[in-house]
């Protein structure tokens, strides 16, 4: 469990990475200042750059990741001389300290980079004060953070992975693995003769890792700068991937379909179950990544055997195609190592070269104007930081005069990361929960260890570790760690008191109900309204993704019409995923088991026409201009006017209109296309034939949504388009 859920080993190495470079950091920082005489709060700033960098700067090329990391040095300095000039003055110190907290929510507007150094800057200018630098200390302190910046990059390069391969054969071999999870979940169905609710949550929470691995493996190869593996394009095993991962989506819809729609016999599914046992077995499989595998080697593909019934044919060819998708990700074949030499290859190559130089020009020009948008929208959030610190700060100074810096930090980090109220509230009491919990075990702990001095410093090590290694997972894992590690910090120190833990605790949650409270009272987002706005970009893209697709499919000459459709899936399913996090709030815990809007199955049927939207990019990129008449070609792109026009309607209904304008029937266009003449006579009929049912796939869904909650609409027939058909 532990190898599929980091099979990259990027969280291990993340908390290797920052454990390792805070001790050398401290080491050498410490050691320096205790050489020349100088105060040791002096380079504590140094220590704090070092964890941020390690942990929050998260660039995958060498060149940026270091620019961020040396970019950090300027921020903090600036922070901490503020501090410094203005100690005298506490209340200003107080002004500008929330003045620094709103800095740093418009220096997210810079993306990564810009949340990295406003976090910084933030944490430096509470230190410079809680630690009481001084101005003629500042030249000490640069020097400190440029020591632990260097080190901080020299590390961050020497533990860097040097074998791209291996931890691409770990993450093919999870992805197997959990191939194989879902079809233990189906096979359970199969034996059970049905799905009940229970086996549909499996099945579908086991699908979901699968699919969050390959997006994994998509991910590593699409940041990769040169070629992970020899003799294989990273864009060309990234489409294997994804072809692999459809098929498994296809394979659950395809068996809980037969085992809903008929009655099947007990031989249907003995034989049923013996083949999706082939197909488990061929998938969790060794990962060799050869040039090519030997005969009888996993993933291979075996004859089929005769069926009893003909409702096996579908799952018979998707099982067929799944493991020729298999072999095709952990067996590179005989000829992926030749060079580009057809003409077809060529024109592909040269169409991705165009399409890449166009995208870089693209994003040069909308760069200014998206982080003038995204400055804007920060102004909101700027103003609830701006008062939720001046509060944090005069409620944690009324708690504790010495730690009132927890309740700021805690009213501060509850913004970092999350766009709506409900998001700030399920930061905030994830926070407040984890606080609650280090408490408690913190006690035991320091009272287990204590004065055992070596066991102590182990264990902070290890609680710091555990924290960096599941601050993914969840910020109550991070909170929870590093409450237990201040516990036995201040027992080393001599300084452990339940009433220090107990007034943590009492901050962090002040701090946190500050953050929760203003962000409902004064300017507040909903979470609904944020989680509207993404779904209106998704379906957007998912509108532009499925005119792309079409418009490939017509190609009428060598142009390729968009960007390829691997690119177009990845940002359909970014946008995806972009609102899966919006709703969270809403689709999980007490709010997802009410669900009283629906919203859960919104997110279902959505992510059902992600699904069919990525099976029919696919089809189109394999298979450019298969619609190769003239009839057929005005045929798909009526009916992709038809599809787009639905998902206006679904649209309509995330903006909270009841009313859409008049528009085609998409129906109508889908039930012509697929009676069409020419596509039944093609020799491509049965991609055609796909791709007209993926289109069908979408529209149904977004229509029959959309009537759900209750959007009405004027439709206009078909005439024309059933005319040629």
């Amino acid at each position: 469990m532990l190898a599929t859920t980091d099979p990259d080993w990027s969280r291990l190495r993340l908390a290797s990475t920052t454990i390792a470079t805070l001790i050398v950091v401290a080491g050498v920082l410490f050691v320096g200042a205790t050489a020349t005489g100088q105060a040791v709060t002096t380079v504590i700033p140094g220590v704090i750059l070092a964890m941020i960098a390690s942990m929050a700067v998260r660039e995958v090329k060498p060149r940026p990741r270091a620019l961020t990391i040396l970019l950090l040095v300027p921020a903090s300095l600036a922070a901490i001389s503020l501090a410094a000039v203005l100690a005298q003055w506490p209340l200003v110190v107080d002004a500008v300290f929330v003045a620094v907290a709103v800095g740093a929510v418009f220096l997210r507007a810079l993306g990564p980079r810009g949340t990295a150094l406003g976090m910084l800057a933030f944490m430096s200018y509470f230190l410079a004060v809680f630690v009481r630098i001084t101005p003629r200390d500042l030249l000490v302190v640069a020097a400190a953070q440029l020591v632990a910046a260097g080190v901080t990059i020299l590390i961050r390069l020497l533990l860097a992975s040097r074998r791209g391969d291996h931890d691409l054969r770990r993450m093919i071999a999870a992805l197997g693995y959990r191939a194989r999870r879902v079809v233990d979940a189906l096979v359970d169905g199969v034996e059970a003769g049905g799905f009940d609710e229970r086996l549909r949550r499996t099945a579908r929470s086991r699908l979901a890792a699968s699919s969050a691995t390959a997006s994994s493996v998509e991910d590593v190869l699409e940041s990769a700068e040169t070629p992970v593996l020899d003799g294989i394009g990273n864009d060309e095993l990234g489409v294997r991937v994804l072809d692999f991962q459809l098929t498994m989506e296809r394979l659950v819809e395809a068996v809980q379909v037969m085992l809903d729609g008929d009655v099947s016999t007990a031989a249907e599914r003995e034989d049923l179950t013996s083949a999706l046992g082939r197909f488990a077995r061929a998938v969790d499989g060794p990962i060799r990544l050869q040039r090519s595998a030997p005969d009888g080697a996993a993933g291979a593909s075996s004859p089929t055997p005769a069926r009893t019934s003909a409702r096996l044919d579908r799952i018979d060819r998707i099982l067929s195609f799944g493991t020729a998708s298999w072999r095709g990700v952990a067996w590179r074949g005989r000829d992926v190592s030749a060079a580009p030499d057809d003409d077809a290859s060529a024109t592909e190559t040269a169409m991705a070269d165009v399409a890449e130089h166009v995208n870089a020009a693209e994003d040069d020009a909308d760069g200014a104007a998206g982080i003038a948008q995204r400055l804007r929208g920060m102004s909101r959030q700027a103003v609830q930081v701006g008062l939720a610190a001046a509060l944090a700060i005069a409620a944690g100074t009324a708690i504790s005069s010495t730690r009132w810096f927890w309740a700021v930090i805690a009213a501060f980090v509850v913004y970092v990361g999350t766009s709506s109220r409900g998001e700030i509230l399920t930061k905030g009491w994830l926070r407040v929960v984890g606080t609650l919990a280090g408490v408690v075990v913190g006690v035991v702990v320091a009272a287990l260890v204590g004065g055992n001095t070596l066991l102590a410093v182990i264990l902070i090590v290890v609680c710091l570790f555990a924290g960096v290694y599941l601050v993914s997972v969840s910020s109550a894992f991070m909170i929870f760690f590093i409450t237990t590690m201040l516990a036995l910090l201040y027992g080393l120190l001599g300084e452990f008191s339940i009433g220090l833990l107990l007034t943590r605790l009492t901050e962090t949650a002040a701090g946190a109900m500050i953050g929760v409270g203003v962000a409902y009272v004064v300017l507040p987002t909903s979470t609904r309204d944020v989680a509207r706005e993404r779904m209106r970009d998704y379906l957007e893209a998912l509108a532009e993704a499925v005119t792309h697709a079409v418009d490939r499919l017509t190609l009428e000459s060598a142009d390729a019409g968009g960007m390829p459709g691997a690119d177009e899936a990845r940002a359909v399913r970014t946008a995806f995923e972009a609102l899966r996090t919006a709703a969270t709030p809403i689709t999980k815990g007490l709010a997802g088991l009410a669900d009283r809007s629906g919203s859960r199955r919104t997110m279902q049927i959505l992510g059902v026409c992600e699904y069919h939207c990525r099976a029919l990019l696919r089809l189109a990129d394999g298979a450019p201009g298969i619609a190769a008449t003239p009839a057929l070609r005005a045929s798909f792109r009526e009916a992709a006017t038809g599809v787009r026009a639905d998902i206006h309607l679904l649209a309509t209904a995330a903006g909270g209109q009841t009313e859409s304008e008049g528009h085609d029937s998409a129906a109508q266009l889908l039930d012509a296309l697929e009676a069409h003449a020419d596509m039944s006579s093609s020799p491509d009929r049965t991609r055609l034939a796909a791709a007209a049912a993926d289109l069908r796939a979408i529209d149904r869904a977004a229509r029959d949504r959309a009537e759900e909650v209750g959007v009405t609409s004027v439709v206009k027939t078909a005439g024309p388009l059933q005319a040629t058909a």
